[in-house]
């Protein structure tokens, strides 16, 4: 294997690191938005998500070309190379372990504020059944014109 080549897996380190980075900060907005129930900026920040995450794809397609390497096999410019690359990776998995759980809470926060929904749906709708019983009863059932007076 050449330097050239190792330069190349570093570099796909550092896109992928760049990407987990600005993911997990649009992670951490998600939640927040979340929290304060802001949907339509929800809405706008995953789609931005989403292009990250097709380009965190494509750089780990790329890299998956390095995964049936030996890694003894690499030959790099130097040793310090060789653990900033490592310790890159290092952060990569980090940040992925990060996103994961920002992901779940979200998910979590996201499934409460769904079923408090629900619940104050369910409310309106008793309160607009009782409100139409009573209104019914008092009126004898008839809605027509009073013409009493």
């Amino acid at each position: 294997m050449s330097y050239e080549r190792t330069r190349q897996l570093a570099d796909l380190i550092a896109r992928k690191l760049k990407c987990l980075s600005e993911i997990r900060l649009l992670a951490r907005r998600q939640a927040a938005f979340i929290g304060r129930g802001e949907m339509t900026q929800l809405l706008k920040l995953l789609s931005l998500k989403q292009e990250l995450l097709d380009r965190l794809r494509d750089v780990e397609a790329r890299l998956a070309t390095y995964h049936d390497e030996d890694p003894r096999a690499r030959v790099w410019e130097s040793e310090e190379q060789r653990q900033r690359c490592a310790h890159m990776e290092a952060l990569c998995q980090g940040l992925f372990q990060e996103i994961v759980h920002e992901e779940e809470r979200g998910e979590q926060d996201m499934q409460a504020r769904k079923s408090k929904m629900a619940s104050q749906l369910k409310e309106v709708r008793t309160a607009s059944e009782t409100r139409g019983a009573y209104q019914s009863a008092t009126t004898g059932g008839h809605r027509g014109l009073d013409l009493t007076s």
